[in-house]
């Protein structure tokens, strides 16, 4: 069972990986038979990366140069079986340790009956302090552009 929880997590990670690359035009790692993209790299999985990041409880490693480089990211999937109310394990969110904006990112799936999991949202966790945080950074971009929603 361990295996297959690992498996789940290291795909909802990539899953992540991919999506946080593609919105703001990072380049993932990539891998292939000849080596990795690693040196060009700006975003990957921590475990591929750092181990010291990943033992701190970071997920996504986002290379020092980026400007979003002291987001700390905890990835999560979770199987929600309760049929009135969805819950999440919001836990691992003050595991994250080290300086920066903290946010868990949740996986969340359910399913119906004796049928294959389904997807049902993707949800993000943050402190009120890391929400405001980030309300004045978003509030300062916004007031740098006037307002301008087509720059977002």
């Amino acid at each position: 069972m361990a295996s297959k929880n690992k498996s789940i997590g290291r795909k909802a990670e990539r899953k992540f990986v991919l999506k946080i690359a593609e919105r703001l035009g990072l380049i993932p790692l990539t891998k292939s038979k000849t080596g990795t993209n690693l040196p060009v790299a700006e975003i990957a999985r921590a475990e591929e990366v750092n181990q010291h990041l990943d033992n701190q409880g970071v997920d996504i490693w986002i290379r020092s140069d980026v400007s979003i480089s002291d987001l700390k990211f905890q990835i999560k999937s979770t199987l929600c079986t309760d049929k009135k109310t969805k819950k999440i394990d919001i836990l691992p969110l003050f595991e994250i340790q080290g300086e920066g904006i903290k946010a868990l990112i949740t996986e969340m799936k359910h399913r119906p009956g004796k049928s294959n999991m389904m997807h049902l949202a993707d949800v993000v966790t943050l402190t009120l302090d890391d929400f405001l945080e980030l309300l004045s950074v978003y509030q300062a971009y916004k007031n740098d552009n006037n307002g301008d929603d087509d720059v977002l």
